[in-house]
């Protein structure tokens, strides 16, 4: 499998050092793109995607909440298309009822529609409370993605969390095949306590098969994220994931 491989976190205090310097690293490293939040799009798109482009980096997609669809969206299309972004990633919102969640729906389908016009993806976000909430017995992911409109909202799983939550990734990715543009790799070492991250491919995370069903599934970015570190931090993190998930058989583009 060719893909190609992005990053979230793990190296902000260099970037925040030595931004130049520490892109250049990770382009080294066989990344090829960032993924930000959209404030710090906001703050200097211009100068992100000038840095980005000189180490032969890309924008993936800006995190963002509801409020940049529902209250600001010209704003926040605007900010993606200046910082070259092709994906709108709503990072975190509620499972707690069926009618929260059709809100949500109503929003996204609107809000989607609008950003597809510009040549932007909206996405989804999960953490684990989305797989482990039903209603009547269906998981809060599948309605979600079930009632969305498909052209309005896709899915950039996080496989760490989704297994966390009591599924199966390679399942998931299955189901929504060919709506899952990002995927966030991550690991665990343990699926007691919350939070138990580790350095993809040192855990109990289903990588392999993750990996497989998201590229046979066309997945454009496969993305490096730990939430907080374990033994590893920064770039020996970021150059250990990128390792192991050569070792795995990812082939970076």
């Amino acid at each position: 499998m060719k893909t190609k491989l992005g990053l979230i976190g793990i190296v902000t205090t260099e970037l925040s050092q030595d931004r130049p310097g520490t892109l250049n690293k990770l382009r080294a490293l066989g990344y090829s793109g960032l993924e930000l939040g959209l404030g710090s799009i906001q703050e200097d798109a211009s100068g992100w995607k000038r840095d980005l482009a000189a180490a032969g980096l890309a924008v993936i997609t800006a995190h963002l909440g509801r409020e940049a669809l529902r209250d600001a969206l010209d704003a926040t299309r605007d900010a993606l298309l200046g910082a070259g972004a092709r994906y709108a990633t709503v990072s975190w919102a509620e499972a707690d009822s069926v009618e929260q969640i059709r809100r949500d729906i109503q929003l996204y389908n609107q809000a989607g529609a609008r950003l597809r016009e510009a040549g932007i993806t909206l996405c989804y976000h999960n953490h684990e409370h989305e797989f482990s909430t039903r209603f009547n017995g269906r998981m809060a992911i599948d309605m979600l993605l079930q009632e969305a409109h498909p052209d309005a909202l896709a899915l950039n799983l996080d496989v760490a969390w989704a297994t966390y939550g009591g599924a199966d990734p390679v399942a998931v990715l299955e189901r929504y095949a060919g709506r899952v543009p990002i995927l966030h790799v991550k690991d665990l070492y343990h699926t007691g306590p919350r939070g138990c991250f580790t350095a993809p491919g040192t855990g109990l995370v289903d990588l392999h098969g993750s990996l497989r069903a998201a590229d046979e599934g066309g997945c454009e970015w496969f993305t490096v994220e730990q939430d907080k570190p374990r033994r590893l931090r920064g770039m020996d993190l970021a150059a250990a994931a990128a390792l192991n998930l050569r070792e795995l058989g990812l082939e970076l583009a």
